[in-house]
Protein backbone atom coordinates (compact mmCIF):
# COMPACT_ATOMS: atom_id res chain seq x y z
CA UNK A 1 0.00 0.00 0.00
CA UNK A 2 2.78 2.46 0.90
CA UNK A 3 4.56 1.88 -2.40
CA UNK A 4 1.36 2.47 -4.32
CA UNK A 5 0.66 5.73 -2.47
CA UNK A 6 4.20 6.98 -2.93
CA UNK A 7 4.05 6.49 -6.68
CA UNK A 8 0.50 7.71 -7.22
CA UNK A 9 0.78 10.84 -5.09
CA UNK A 10 3.03 12.55 -7.61
CA UNK A 11 0.45 12.12 -10.40
CA UNK A 12 -2.42 13.28 -8.24
CA UNK A 13 -0.80 16.39 -6.80
CA UNK A 14 0.22 17.58 -10.23
CA UNK A 15 -3.46 17.49 -11.23
CA UNK A 16 -5.34 18.40 -8.04
CA UNK A 17 -3.05 21.12 -6.67
CA UNK A 18 -3.51 24.62 -8.06
CA UNK A 19 -1.32 25.40 -11.05
CA UNK A 20 2.23 25.56 -9.75
CA UNK A 21 4.97 25.78 -12.32
CA UNK A 22 7.72 24.82 -9.91
CA UNK A 23 5.93 21.71 -8.64
CA UNK A 24 5.16 20.21 -12.03
CA UNK A 25 8.36 20.79 -13.94
CA UNK A 26 10.63 18.24 -12.33
CA UNK A 27 8.63 15.28 -11.12
CA UNK A 28 7.85 12.65 -13.77
CA UNK A 29 5.03 10.24 -13.01
CA UNK A 30 5.79 6.77 -11.71
CA UNK A 31 2.20 5.57 -12.12
CA UNK A 32 2.44 3.41 -15.21
CA UNK A 33 -1.24 2.41 -14.96
CA UNK A 34 -4.32 4.53 -14.30
CA UNK A 35 -5.13 5.53 -10.73
CA UNK A 36 -8.14 3.21 -10.79
CA UNK A 37 -6.42 0.06 -12.02
CA UNK A 38 -2.96 0.50 -10.52
CA UNK A 39 -2.60 -1.66 -7.42
CA UNK A 40 1.14 -1.50 -6.79
CA UNK A 41 4.08 0.68 -7.66
CA UNK A 42 7.32 -1.16 -7.10
CA UNK A 43 10.74 0.05 -6.06
CA UNK A 44 11.70 -0.60 -9.70
CA UNK A 45 9.23 2.13 -10.75
CA UNK A 46 10.74 4.54 -8.25
CA UNK A 47 14.16 3.62 -9.61
CA UNK A 48 12.91 4.46 -13.10
CA UNK A 49 11.82 7.90 -11.90
CA UNK A 50 15.25 8.44 -10.40
CA UNK A 51 16.93 7.33 -13.62
CA UNK A 52 14.91 9.86 -15.63
CA UNK A 53 15.90 12.61 -13.24
CA UNK A 54 19.57 11.60 -13.42
CA UNK A 55 19.43 11.78 -17.20
CA UNK A 56 17.73 15.16 -17.17
CA UNK A 57 20.01 16.61 -14.50
CA UNK A 58 23.15 14.59 -15.19
CA UNK A 59 25.41 17.32 -13.79
CA UNK A 60 23.47 17.40 -10.51
CA UNK A 61 22.38 13.85 -9.65
CA UNK A 62 24.32 10.59 -9.78
CA UNK A 63 24.06 7.19 -8.12
CA UNK A 64 26.94 4.93 -7.14
CA UNK A 65 25.58 1.70 -5.70
CA UNK A 66 23.61 2.50 -2.56
CA UNK A 67 24.68 6.15 -2.48
CA UNK A 68 23.04 9.15 -4.17
CA UNK A 69 25.48 11.94 -5.08
CA UNK A 70 23.97 15.43 -5.34
CA UNK A 71 26.10 18.33 -6.60
CA UNK A 72 25.10 21.50 -4.80
CA UNK A 73 25.23 25.09 -5.98
CA UNK A 74 28.35 25.67 -3.87
CA UNK A 75 30.17 22.93 -5.80
CA UNK A 76 30.20 20.43 -2.96
CA UNK A 77 28.73 16.93 -3.27
CA UNK A 78 26.07 15.81 -0.82
CA UNK A 79 25.94 12.04 -0.31
CA UNK A 80 22.74 10.29 0.76
CA UNK A 81 23.61 6.73 1.74
CA UNK A 82 21.26 3.77 2.10
CA UNK A 83 21.50 3.39 5.86
CA UNK A 84 21.72 -0.11 7.41
CA UNK A 85 18.98 -0.58 10.02
CA UNK A 86 17.35 -3.43 11.90
CA UNK A 87 15.75 -6.32 10.05
CA UNK A 88 12.37 -5.39 11.56
CA UNK A 89 12.39 -1.93 9.99
CA UNK A 90 14.59 -2.18 6.92
CA UNK A 91 13.73 -2.63 3.27
CA UNK A 92 15.93 -5.45 1.97
CA UNK A 93 18.38 -4.49 -0.79
CA UNK A 94 20.85 -7.16 -1.90
CA UNK A 95 19.85 -9.20 1.13
CA UNK A 96 20.56 -6.42 3.64
CA UNK A 97 17.98 -4.34 5.57
CA UNK A 98 18.40 -0.66 4.76
CA UNK A 99 16.52 2.62 4.56
CA UNK A 100 16.41 2.83 0.77
CA UNK A 101 16.64 6.35 -0.71
CA UNK A 102 15.53 7.26 -4.24
CA UNK A 103 15.52 10.72 -5.81
CA UNK A 104 11.88 11.44 -6.60
CA UNK A 105 11.92 15.12 -7.58
CA UNK A 106 14.12 18.13 -8.16
CA UNK A 107 12.74 21.67 -8.03
CA UNK A 108 15.41 23.98 -9.51
CA UNK A 109 13.48 27.20 -8.90
CA UNK A 110 12.73 26.29 -5.29
CA UNK A 111 16.19 24.88 -4.70
CA UNK A 112 15.18 21.48 -3.30
CA UNK A 113 15.67 17.81 -4.04
CA UNK A 114 13.07 15.36 -2.72
CA UNK A 115 14.13 11.81 -1.92
CA UNK A 116 11.77 8.97 -1.06
CA UNK A 117 12.84 6.89 1.95
CA UNK A 118 11.48 3.34 1.88
CA UNK A 119 11.38 1.12 4.96
CA UNK A 120 9.97 -2.38 5.32
CA UNK A 121 6.72 -0.88 6.54
CA UNK A 122 6.12 2.81 6.01
CA UNK A 123 8.11 5.49 4.30
CA UNK A 124 9.12 9.14 4.56
CA UNK A 125 10.55 11.92 2.43
CA UNK A 126 13.84 13.76 2.66
CA UNK A 127 14.19 17.36 1.48
CA UNK A 128 17.73 18.38 0.58
CA UNK A 129 18.67 22.00 -0.07
CA UNK A 130 20.33 22.59 -3.42
CA UNK A 131 22.18 25.53 -1.86
CA UNK A 132 24.07 23.99 1.06
CA UNK A 133 22.84 20.41 1.49
CA UNK A 134 20.73 21.06 4.58
CA UNK A 135 18.20 18.24 4.91
CA UNK A 136 14.85 17.71 6.59
CA UNK A 137 12.84 14.50 6.88
CA UNK A 138 9.04 14.80 6.69
CA UNK A 139 6.24 12.23 6.80
CA UNK A 140 4.50 13.01 3.52
CA UNK A 141 5.45 14.23 0.06
CA UNK A 142 5.89 18.03 0.23
CA UNK A 143 3.09 19.97 -1.50
CA UNK A 144 4.46 23.46 -2.17
CA UNK A 145 2.41 26.63 -2.17
CA UNK A 146 2.26 28.48 -5.50
CA UNK A 147 4.92 30.99 -4.38
CA UNK A 148 7.17 28.20 -3.06
CA UNK A 149 7.46 29.74 0.41
CA UNK A 150 5.51 27.05 2.24
CA UNK A 151 4.72 23.38 1.88
CA UNK A 152 2.36 20.85 3.43
CA UNK A 153 3.42 17.37 4.47
CA UNK A 154 0.39 15.15 5.04
CA UNK A 155 0.28 11.73 6.70
CA UNK A 156 -2.94 10.09 5.56
CA UNK A 157 -2.32 6.36 5.79
CA UNK A 158 -5.81 4.76 6.04
CA UNK A 159 -4.32 2.03 8.24
CA UNK A 160 -3.10 4.54 10.83
CA UNK A 161 -5.70 5.80 13.38
CA UNK A 162 -4.00 9.20 13.72
CA UNK A 163 -3.82 11.00 10.35
CA UNK A 164 -2.23 14.44 10.48
CA UNK A 165 -0.49 17.15 8.50
CA UNK A 166 2.23 19.74 9.03
CA UNK A 167 2.71 23.13 7.38
CA UNK A 168 6.29 24.35 6.97
CA UNK A 169 7.56 27.83 6.09
CA UNK A 170 10.77 28.34 4.12
CA UNK A 171 12.64 31.31 5.58
CA UNK A 172 15.92 31.80 3.82
CA UNK A 173 18.08 28.81 4.62
CA UNK A 174 15.76 27.66 7.42
CA UNK A 175 12.62 25.53 7.29
CA UNK A 176 10.27 26.14 10.21
CA UNK A 177 7.23 24.08 11.10
CA UNK A 178 4.43 26.65 11.38
CA UNK A 179 1.49 24.44 12.17
CA UNK A 180 0.44 20.86 12.88
CA UNK A 181 -2.96 19.30 13.21
CA UNK A 182 -4.55 15.91 13.66
CA UNK A 183 -7.31 15.15 11.19
CA UNK A 184 -10.73 13.75 12.04
CA UNK A 185 -11.00 11.87 8.75
CA UNK A 186 -8.94 8.74 8.03
CA UNK A 187 -8.47 9.63 4.36
CA UNK A 188 -7.95 13.09 2.89
CA UNK A 189 -6.11 15.05 0.21
CA UNK A 190 -4.54 18.51 0.70
CA UNK A 191 -4.69 21.28 -1.91
CA UNK A 192 -3.48 24.88 -1.80
CA UNK A 193 -5.72 27.87 -2.49
CA UNK A 194 -3.35 30.74 -3.02
CA UNK A 195 -0.39 31.00 -0.66
CA UNK A 196 -2.26 31.37 2.63
CA UNK A 197 -5.02 28.76 2.58
CA UNK A 198 -5.38 25.01 2.20
CA UNK A 199 -8.35 22.71 1.81
CA UNK A 200 -8.68 19.10 2.89
CA UNK A 201 -10.67 17.14 0.34
CA UNK A 202 -12.45 13.89 1.06
CA UNK A 203 -10.90 10.74 -0.39
CA UNK A 204 -7.49 9.29 -1.05
CA UNK A 205 -4.73 9.78 -3.59
CA UNK A 206 -6.26 6.99 -5.65
CA UNK A 207 -9.87 8.15 -5.25
CA UNK A 208 -10.11 11.90 -4.51
CA UNK A 209 -13.38 13.83 -4.54
CA UNK A 210 -14.36 17.49 -4.80
CA UNK A 211 -15.97 17.44 -1.35
CA UNK A 212 -14.24 19.87 1.02
CA UNK A 213 -13.89 18.51 4.56
CA UNK A 214 -12.40 21.65 6.10
CA UNK A 215 -10.26 24.68 5.30
CA UNK A 216 -7.35 26.37 7.06
CA UNK A 217 -6.23 29.96 6.47
CA UNK A 218 -3.24 31.99 7.64
CA UNK A 219 -4.18 35.17 9.50
CA UNK A 220 -1.15 35.86 11.66
CA UNK A 221 -1.50 32.17 12.54
CA UNK A 222 -3.09 29.13 10.89
CA UNK A 223 -6.76 28.79 11.82
CA UNK A 224 -9.39 26.24 10.87
CA UNK A 225 -12.49 27.87 9.46
CA UNK A 226 -15.82 26.87 11.05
Amino acid sequence: MKLMLAGCMLFLYANVTLANESSTEARPSTCVNSLVTSTQVSIDSLATTELKLMRRYSAKIKRKGGTVHIRLQNGRVKKIINTPISEDDGYFVNGKPVADYRVEAYFPKLGFFVLHKQLYEGDAYLLVSDVDGTQLEVQGYPIFSPDGKRFVSAFDDPYDPWPSFDIYAIRGKSIVREFSADVRWPEFVVVWHGNDAIELLEGTVVAPSATCLTKYVFRRAWTELP
